[in-house]
């Protein structure tokens, strides 16, 4: 017994360690996260999983590993196709091993936030450092070398400062919403304003937009706060996110400038023109397979071929949105498992928040879903590691029920 406690907390520790592995080196955190699927995958063999395996998300899960994997094996026989298909699953092992961990003490997840709580605040000052240091770091990491103008802190060559804090910071809030106590609002009235700041600093647009969305989302429908204090925070925000703007040229020019000019140009460009002709690629490659696609993760191995036949010039490792990688790769069979999941996400937040069925707890969760896999913003490889190992977390909040706690 005492050696099972010891071998419980060993891999309880493992876990804690993610956010910071997935600071300084993905093989680590990749390994984290197989390592917690492997005990997922323990516990189903033991047959303590029944539960898990009723839940609607884990039977929807299998069926579209399941799809994906048959798309690889039939249309695709590129082993990079095969293996992005087959290795998808482990993060349903994933959320299954944390889900073990913590079942009937879901208060022990604070002390993983507890972590990237501190992490938060030191990228807070160091990336402000960074900002007001020619792009020098307090380590002397120089993200300017890499790109004019942008702040890496130390993600150093990697320009993913923004997206790391707003996909960790969403889930912190997610949590602290659930499991409530006295220092939670504060301690949310922070996260809030530092991560938006992050965000603006690093250039990171996607990022900055995407978390001013669910900064707003929060204040005026979840959080249960004063009016008088939703627009003191509102206004003071607002107002130091826009003089830095306007202090710094060339935050204005690529925050707002360029997001203004995307979409307002003639033809809209979505973000970008890079972003525009990656999409353009993934149109041409849907219609030579439009009901199968090419195969998952295989956007790569074609786009140079359409790149040269249609002289579109925006060959990438993938799309920049997630609808083009699903027609591309996944064809209409595919694009069905993404609407629906879309619309079913939809209808449970706009529905639920109007009947007020379900507790703005899980409203909350399930719009911060929708967020990460917005459709209207550039978005990364649908199976990029590094995303997926932050974002498969949130998950864990469909599964657990509601407990008042003191953590």
């Amino acid at each position: 017994m005492i050696w099972n406690d010891k071998i419980k907390s060993f891999n309880y520790y493992i876990f804690i360690l993610l956010p910071l592995a997935l600071i300084f080196s993905n093989a680590v955190a990749n390994f984290i996260v197989f390592y917690i699927s492997l005990i997922g995958l323990y516990e189903t063999s033991k047959g303590r999983t029944h539960q898990f395996f009723k839940n609607n998300f884990t039977k929807i899960f299998l069926l579209f590993c399941l799809f994906i994997i048959l798309n690889s094996l039939i249309l695709n026989s590129d082993p990079l196709s095969l293996k992005s298909s087959l290795l998808f699953v482990r993060y349903l092992f994933f959320i299954l091993g944390i889900w073990s961990m913590i079942k009937g003490n879901e208060a022990k997840l604070y002390n993983f936030f507890k972590f990237y709580k501190v992490i938060l605040m030191f990228f807070f000052i160091d990336a402000n450092f960074q900002f007001l240091n020619d792009g020098k770091n307090l380590i002397g990491y120089n993200s300017y070398l890499f790109q004019n103008n942008r702040i890496s802190s130390f993600f150093n060559s990697e320009l993913i400062l923004g997206s790391y804090v707003e996909k960790f910071s969403i889930i912190f809030i997610c949590y602290l919403t659930i499991f409530k106590n006295k220092t939670s609002k504060k301690l949310i009235f922070f996260i809030l304003f530092f991560t938006l700041e992050i965000c603006l600093i690093s250039g990171e647009r996607r990022a900055f937009y995407s978390f001013l969305i669910f900064t707003f989302f929060y204040i005026f429908f979840i959080f249960n706060i004063s009016n008088k204090i939703k627009i003191f925070f509102t206004v003071i925000t607002i107002s130091t996110l826009s003089i830095l703007i306007f202090l710094s040229s060339n935050l204005k020019n690529r925050t707002i400038l360029n997001t203004y000019d995307s979409l307002s140009k003639t033809g809209y460009t979505y973000f970008s023109t890079g972003h525009y002709q990656h999409f353009k690629n993934a149109i041409e490659l849907f219609k030579e397979k439009p009901f199968s696609g090419h195969g998952s993760n295989s956007f790569r191995l074609n786009c140079e071929r359409i790149d040269y036949k249609f002289n579109i010039h925006g060959c990438s490792t993938h799309p920049h949105n997630i609808i083009a990688q699903f027609l591309a790769e996944k064809g209409l069979v595919g694009i069905i498992f993404l609407i629906a999941f879309f619309l079913s996400l939809l209808y449970a937040v706009v529905i639920n928040f109007k009947k007020k069925i379900l507790a703005k707890e899980k409203i909350l969760v399930l719009f911060s879903i929708l967020l990460f896999f917005n459709p209207f913003f550039p978005s990364a490889n649908f199976y990029n590691s590094w995303v997926n190992n932050i974002i498969s977390i949130i998950f864990i909040f469909l599964l657990i029920k509601k407990k008042e706690t003191n953590v």
